[in-house]
């Protein structure tokens, strides 16, 4: 029983998470209208305040967790999270938005890793790649499925209730977790140099200024955008530098020796960059260009999210028997081929001959890379390790979706210039699939059955 309660909990935790993280796709365009005089490059800060703050506190939140308990710092996460989504959907100015925004994301850095935790600590060997299939597809489902039930609610309702949507859901896992009890369910570590905050410091300071420097590249002059690009590469630096240097380092080196970790580092921010690119594209496409409501634009998407998590759940085991290599291969070449049609976009609505068959394939493709990346990256990981594994996984997986939120709004700009953004989105798109490809490409992993003997 146990068991099944730790895999409802964790699930329902990062579907809050995950979905906070593409909700607001459908809202964009309804936020920028909310806030007259705002440029959209700011109220881009909607989105990304939120996966830059979740990016530079997932190592952190995975460290504290393995230091003073998984169970505690879920608790404390999730019940930050719901207080954040309340004020995020009362605020009435940009900057209050933007500020309930950081809360949130801090609160979502802390359940991330500690829900994987819950699973890992609770599950058998033998048990662990169907549930991280189901707590990865529950992630893929609910980030998928954003865009689309973001429309529907926020063109009823208003852009407010995409936050109050969390807090019904948020109290069924309050009140789930309450059943849980037990003792901590990894083992703790003992700090004696503490935690490398400063670190964290530095990795969200890189990619606010890289973020800042993408969204100002047509409005600021090549000065001040040298400048920005030398203080992402000084912050990224000093960050990788300080991590390898201090005693107890954000980023242990173990890490990048455990079979496969490297491959699935590598190929989660390509291929995060284009999940995000991919479905805040869609919204760009059917409603600027085919001139949906938002409503009929997110039912329109909702196909494609739909076929996520029954091939995730597939992949779970199909990985027993070929390994996950395999599988993030043919996911991201599907993902490829449906950026190739994409690229080919009609000016007027064709849904059942165009995007349908764009929606399925590429859904198809998420379904298989989605949790074959989160296994590869965390089934190996000594039992003290599991925080700090999922965590920086799942940092790098934000760092694409700010990169992908980041691409997309700069590349929709490009019309002003004569090209395409759509052509060179889906180019972009398609450049992402083949480097997840190459990433893993010489990697030889050992089917998953085998590995749990």
């Amino acid at each position: 029983m146990k068991p099944r309660l730790a895999l409802f909990v964790a699930s329902l935790a990062t579907f809050l998470v995950a979905i906070d993280g593409t909700v607001l796709f459908a809202a964009f365009q309804r936020l920028v209208q909310s806030f007259p005089g705002e440029p959209p490059t700011l109220v881009a800060w909607v989105l990304n305040a939120y996966t830059i703050t979740v990016a530079s506190l997932l190592i952190v939140s995975g460290r504290l967790g393995d230091w003073i308990g998984q169970e505690r710092v879920f608790r404390i996460g999730l019940s930050l999270f719901l207080v954040a989504s309340y004020a995020c959907g009362n605020s009435a100015h940009l900057s209050e938005l933007i500020a309930a925004r950081v809360l949130q994301g801090m609160g979502a850095a802390m359940l991330t890793p500690s829900s994987l935790a819950l699973i890992l600590g609770n599950h058998r060997d033998a048990q662990k790649p169907m549930a991280i299939a189901i707590w990865g597809a529950t992630g893929g489902l609910a980030a998928a499925l954003g865009p689309g039930l973001g429309s529907v609610v926020v063109g009823h309702l208003g852009w407010h209730w995409a936050f109050y949507l969390n807090l019904p859901l948020g109290a069924i896992a309050v009140l789930a977790a309450s059943f849980l009890g037990g003792p901590p369910l990894t083992t703790r570590l003992r700090l004696r140099h503490g935690i490398d905050v400063l670190s964290a410091v530095l990795l969200g300071g890189a990619l606010a200024c890289l973020t800042w420097t993408l969204l100002s590249a047509r409005s600021i002059d090549p000065i001040h955008l040298g400048i920005g690009m030398l203080l992402t590469i000084a912050l990224g630096g000093w960050f990788v530098y300080r991590s390898r240097q201090v005693p107890q380092a954000l980023v242990p080196a173990v890490l990048w020796r455990v079979p496969g970790y490297m491959a699935a580092t590598g190929a989660s921010i390509c291929f995060s960059t284009g999940f995000a690119m991919l479905f805040f594209g869609f919204f760009f496409l059917v409603t600027n260009v085919w001139k949906l409501d938002l409503s009929h634009a997110g039912l329109a998407i909702t196909p494609g999210p739909l076929t996520v998590i029954p091939v995730t759940v597939a992949s779970g085991r199909l990985a027993m028997r070929w390994g996950h290599r395999p599988l993030i291969i043919a996911g991201a070449a599907l993902l490829g081929l449906s950026a190739l049609w994409l690229m080919h976009y009609p000016t007027y609505p064709q849904y059942a001959s165009f995007l349908l068959p764009g929606l399925l394939v590429s859904g198809v493709g998420i379904g298989l890379v989605m949790s074959s990346l989160t296994a590869v990256a965390t089934m190996k990981l000594p039992a003290h390790m599991h925080g700090i594994g999922a965590a920086v996984n799942q940092t790098v997986r934000q760092i694409g979706s700010v990169l992908g939120v980041t691409l997309t709004v700069t590349l929709m700009a490009q019309r002003a210039t004569g090209y395409d953004p759509y052509v060179l989105l889906y180019a972009t798109l398609t450049l992402l699939s083949l480097a997840t490809v190459a990433c893993v490409w010489r990697w030889r992993a050992e089917p998953a059955a085998r590995i749990l003997g």
